[in-house]
């Protein structure tokens, strides 16, 4: 990947997406990077359900207004 910001928030525990395709990504990637693991019990949660939406959601937030600005 070429060195663009990237910010990966991911479940630790998902049998749809696996965290460790998250991991390669991250590691493969260059630049300014974050991975944020959420404790989570399956791939849905980040999507709909609280409080794992509302932290996901503000640390894109964070960000976003840190690279966008």
């Amino acid at each position: 990947m070429a060195p663009t910001p990237l910010q990966i928030i991911h479940g630790t525990t998902d049998s749809a997406l696996l965290p460790e395709y998250a991991q390669q990504v991250y590691d493969a990637a260059s630049g300014d990077k974050e991975l944020i693991w959420l404790d989570t019990r399956n791939h849905i949660e980040l999507y709909d359900q609280d409080p794992y939406v509302s932290t996901a959601a503000a640390h894109a937030v964070r960000w976003l207004d840190r690279h966008l600005r």
